[in-house]
């Protein structure tokens, strides 16, 4: 899998700012932030193979934001996106887009000064009733499996957000560890957001063929899942492992060693009991 540079850009400044705000004010967006996150959405739609964005605004997306879900009634949403699936499109990569998709679309949003949460698996039943009854999926071949509702926050400074400690999650070689190569990309992945805060993986970061220490090239970031829980009809580690790859592909970015952006690659290999690593990797132009 891989994506675009063009659709990477500006959102590696976003990455510090995310956070899951859960009230919103119901100003309206802008014409230009709205323009651009529709844009944007289109784009991204053409970049993934088994997943999709549905934007609604206005009062379709006050109606389905207003229906109760498992974390209470998200209140003052006038915009928001669907991640829809094919529902016969195959695992693990449909989650994984899944998770891509959803927070390439969030950091956009923030990198445009709006909040916004995800809403994800087992919440939006009854938001998915909203858009069926519009006919903005195909009840037969389509399923939605998250809510991104972006806006104008009613406290934008505060946002609820937890990260484990470094130590906790991230497997490195002693020697590159300290290094802003490496901090930077931990901290990258370490701010993803996870269902339930529990960011379900390891961070596991290997160092390229050269010797240098203090900026060492890292070609392969991979974020080892094991013991996916089922959330719905989907795995809600896989799709957190796809929000966490995206991080982890803005960070690889940015690195001088990474010299052709467009080139980076994310796969996976799935192993026994639904264990997956999802890799990260950087081919650099000779």
């Amino acid at each position: 899998m891989k994506v675009p540079s063009s659709l990477c850009e500006g959102l590696m400044e976003a990455i510090p700012r995310r956070c899951s705000w859960r009230r919103y004010t119901g100003e309206d967006l802008s014409e230009h932030q709205k323009s651009t996150l529709k844009a944007y959405s289109a784009e991204l739609n053409k970049a993934f193979r088994y997943v999709r964005l549905q934007v609604v605004e206005g009062e379709l997306a006050k109606a389905a934001m207003t229906t109760p879900i498992g974390i209470g009634v998200i209140r003052g949403v006038v915009f928001c996106a669907a991640i829809v699936v094919n529902t016969s499109s195959p695992r693990p990569e449909t989650d994984i887009e899944a998770g891509m998709i959803g927070q390439l679309f969030i950091l956009k949003a923030i990198s445009l000064d709006l909040q916004n949460v995800w809403i994800g698996m087992v919440n939006v039943l009854g938001q998915s009733k909203v858009f069926k009854e519009n006919g903005l999926i195909n009840c037969e071949t389509e399923s939605i499996i998250a809510f991104l509702p972006v806006g104008h926050a009613t406290n934008p400074k505060y946002g609820q957000t937890r990260r484990p400690s470094l130590e906790k999650f991230m497997v490195c070689p002693p020697s590159i560890q300290s290094t802003p190569n490496v901090q930077m990309v931990a901290n990258a992945v370490l701010r993803s957001p996870s269902a339930l805060n529990r960011m379900p993986y390891k961070l596991i970061i290997k160092q390229g063929d050269d010797t240098s220490l203090e900026h060492p090239s890292i070609t392969d970031v991979h974020l080892a899942v094991s013991n996916p829980t089922v959330s719905g009809s989907y795995l809600s580690h896989w799709l957190d492992a796809g929000i966490g790859a995206v991080h982890a592909l803005l960070a690889l970015q940015t690195l001088d060693s990474c010299t052709d952006k467009d080139a980076i690659e994310i796969s996976y290999l799935l192993g026994e009991e639904n264990a997956i690593t999802l890799t990260s990797r950087a081919y650099n132009q000779q």
